[in-house]
């Protein structure tokens, strides 16, 4: 029997959160004529096929040398190193190491803990990223080695040239535009040191209207048109002599019945008189 020693090499492997992963060792025998026995399953240094380290996760060898590590849900950083036996054809044992790495998580969230939408968790260690209507706050490296970029939101508020909140325009979140605004006239867009918008306003001034001073004119009173009296044409009518001795004589017809009968006993009482007065005269 030729006294030879067969050599091993450690191996290493790295995966995701949760994942599981899986690595060999490479064993050489020392001489071609003295290979490794694969009639000889491999094993951990202790003899066993299958370790658990609580908080960590299990290992699993299998004959060939092949180790499966399948980490705890949480885990993350380096797992402890597990040592794997095998043996050659004269019984002579080697020994190497399988060391697994589980890389963390990076999340992106706001200053509650919550995942900022459209950003979800990548493995491994990330850089923060510039996230519209966030502003980046700090990084922090959690206990079980992930890491969280911690953003918080910004607002966008509308004031005056004071400063002073315009009534009925309240504060909003995330990176909003300018608005019209009745009774104010945009002035600019001004964006602080954390990122917060303010969109600054004038009010506009109205115009005191000045009184008309002219007097108003008195309403004259419309001119009406002179109406034309209507003239009857004048009737002339020839006068009668009435004989006061002739008793056929009969009055003109000027009047009513009646006053024609008061008109000529009028007459025949003159008529009277003046017969009275000739007899007398002639005496």
């Amino acid at each position: 029997m030729t006294p030879v020693t067969p050599t091993a090499e450690s191996t290493t492997s790295i995966g995701n959160k949760g994942q599981t992963q899986t690595g060999k060792p490479v064993f050489t025998e020392g001489d071609s004529r003295v290979p490794m026995n694969d009639k000889v399953p491999a094993t951990f240094d202790d003899g066993s096929t299958t370790k658990t380290i609580p908080g960590v996760g299990t290992y699993t060898v299998a004959a060939d040398g092949t180790v499966t590590f399948t980490p705890e849900a949480e885990f993350t950083g380096t797992a402890p190193a597990v040592t794997v036996v095998r043996e050659d054809v004269n019984g002579t044992k080697a020994s190497a190491t399988y060391t697994p790495t589980v890389r963390p998580i990076t999340k992106f969230v706001d200053k509650e803990g919550k995942e900022i939408q459209g950003y979800p968790a990548l493995d491994g260690e990330q850089p923060k990223a510039e996230i519209s209507g966030y502003r980046f706050v700090e990084t922090k490296k959690l206990p079980n080695g992930d890491f969280e970029h911690v953003y918080e939101k910004v607002t966008t508020s509308y004031v005056d040239e004071n400063g002073t909140p315009i009534p009925g325009y309240p504060t909003e979140e995330g990176q909003q535009p300018k608005k019209d605004i009745p009774g104010y006239e945009f002035v600019k867009t001004v964006v602080d040191e954390n990122g917060n918008t303010q969109h600054i306003y004038k009010k506009t001034v109205t115009p005191t209207p000045v009184p008309d001073s002219t007097p108003t004119p008195e309403p004259q009173p419309t001119p009406q048109a002179k109406q034309e009296e209507s003239v009857l044409p004048e009737t002339k009518e020839e006068a009668s002599f009435i004989n006061p001795t002739d008793e056929n004589a009969q009055l003109p017809k000027t009047g009513s019945e009646d006053s024609n009968l008061a008109i000529f006993g009028l007459a025949s009482l003159l008529a009277g008189f003046g017969l009275y007065g000739t007899k007398r005269r002639k005496r």
